[in-house]
């Protein structure tokens, strides 16, 4: 792999074990019924934020895989085929076991076979709810829509960058108004992840003599945790009492204020020049500070826990960022990021199940060890789905010089 693919897929990692390291850490009673751990650790999270990563990640590939000028009715049926191929047996296989972890028992017989249905098509959380025994299925349902809509960017040919100011301005100007449904503007703010990830992969060029510095990795890490948890935009919206009006709660308008961080710790690893990435810099850093010294100024800082380790973690962003720190970090997640859908898609359905195991052990260390069995048996899994499984049904679905063409999505 070239030194920036293994940057990037070591991003993706690193976004999935974050994912996985909130659910295990930070869900009550989660993989250990009666216990959770109320520990500084349950603050060093930032899943939420690794799912918007996320969204540029699968923008940024398919912009990879695929140029403006590759439209054709032949093509859209090779596109589609590829990203189901890559996609669909893992995610079959996360379905059975969501369904052994958390049954699904409804009032009849005809909801339950709706919802599951809704699921196996990708339907959950815009038609039907997502399966009990693995609510993080729900982004699936938007990278679809998002792979559905990019062939209408290969038709259509827009302006990249005045599309996303139009969808960044829509998503603004649009949310406060009840008739629109939350739905079309959750989708919307998402988009714009995704569609500066196929800005960059389409319009910002490589620039091999960029080096990662482990340094602004581990800052923007960092930096990305204590924006999350003093959550400017929620905070911002409950000053001026505007919160209520957020139809959905998991992806809305505040997490736009995600984005300079999430696009500085992306294109640190893609190595491409990126126009205003100084501006873009000094606006990541502004957004958790003002809002830090605003809390201060309040008297309030020290009211919540979580403030007060967002103020720590953000002192320790900022010292780090300076830091002459050795080595790659990201380049040493590569493996991990290779067999990152897989771990995502398995890890809820792996820790329902480990709640039915009962070692005899002490809370805490009954906790510890099932934290460890459950990271352990995802990641071999994953294992076996991608690096065994997964070529031999890209090989049995497409000619060799083609199935090498598919890329992790």
């Amino acid at each position: 792999m070239k030194e920036f693919d293994k940057n990037v897929e070591g991003l993706r990692g690193i976004a999935a074990l974050s994912v996985v390291y909130l659910h295990y850490m930070n869900f009550d009673y989660f993989i250990n019924l009666g216990y959770h751990p109320d520990t500084f650790l349950k603050f060093i999270a930032f899943g939420h934020q690794s799912v918007l990563i996320f969204f540029i990640l699968s923008g940024y590939v398919i912009g990879l895989t695929n140029k403006v000028s590759d439209f054709s009715l032949a093509f859209v049926g090779t596109y589609m085929k590829k990203r189901l191929v890559r996609l669909y047996p893992i995610y079959l296989i996360a379905i059975g076991l969501s369904l052994l972890a958390v049954p699904e028992i409804h009032a009849s017989v005809k909801i339950t076979i709706a919802k599951i249905g809704g699921n196996l098509l990708f339907l959950q959380y815009g038609r039907f709810k997502t399966l009990d025994g693995n609510f993080v299925l729900w982004t699936l349902n938007y990278e679809m829509l998002y792979y559905i809509i990019f062939i209408g960017i290969l038709f259509f040919k827009p302006n990249l960058k005045k599309l996303i100011v139009c969808v960044f301005l829509f998503c603004n100007g649009i949310w406060l108004y009840p008739k629109v449904p939350g739905l079309l503007i959750s989708y919307a703010v998402g988009w714009v992840f995704w569609l500066i990830g196929l800005y960059i992969a389409w319009l910002c060029p490589v620039d091999i003599h960029i080096k990662v510095k482990n340094q602004r990795v581990i800052g923007f890490l960092f930096l990305m945790i204590a924006t999350g948890l003093f959550a400017p935009g929620t905070l911002f919206l409950k000053a001026v009492n505007l919160e209520s009006k957020l139809q959905l709660k998991i992806v809305n308008i505040v997490d736009l204020l995600y984005l300079p961080v999430c696009v500085l710790l992306f294109i640190e690893a893609c190595q491409r020049k990126v126009p205003y990435k100084n501006i873009v810099t000094g606006l990541a850093f502004a957004i958790p500070v003002v809002t830090c010294l605003i809390l201060i100024a309040k008297g309030d800082f020290l009211l919540k826990e979580e403030w007060i380790a967002a103020g720590i973690i953000l002192l320790i962003a900022m010292i780090v960022f300076w830091l002459p720190i050795k080595g790659n970090m990201l380049a040493a997640m590569a493996f991990t990021g290779s067999i990152s859908y897989a771990i995502y898609v398995l890890h809820m359905p792996v820790g329902f199940l480990m709640q039915k195991v009962d070692f005899g052990l002490p809370a805490p260390y009954s906790f510890v060890f099932k934290f460890i069995v459950c990271v352990g048996l995802t990641i071999g899994i994953s294992i076996l789905l991608e690096r065994v499984m997964q070529p031999l049904i890209k090989r049995l679905f497409f000619k060799p010089k083609q199935s090498a063409s598919v890329s992790a999505g």
